[in-house]
């Protein structure tokens, strides 16, 4: 799974798709969650992961 914060979203569905040659599941929660970016220190609000649960 990737977190990522609203300015590293892109890159992060990026990564995904390099990692899994295939899109991935993008999830936007709606309160911050308590894990920060995989990019940067802030608070992530987007889970990013592959239709198995943690390919990503």
């Amino acid at each position: 799974m990737i977190y990522t914060c609203a300015a590293h979203a892109e890159r992060g569905l990026d990564d995904a798709i390099d990692k899994t040659g295939e899109p991935p599941i993008m999830e936007k929660k709606n309160n911050i969650l308590s894990t920060k970016c995989c990019y940067c220190t802030d608070q992530s609000v987007y889970k990013i992961y592959g239709m198995a649960e943690g390919q990503v």
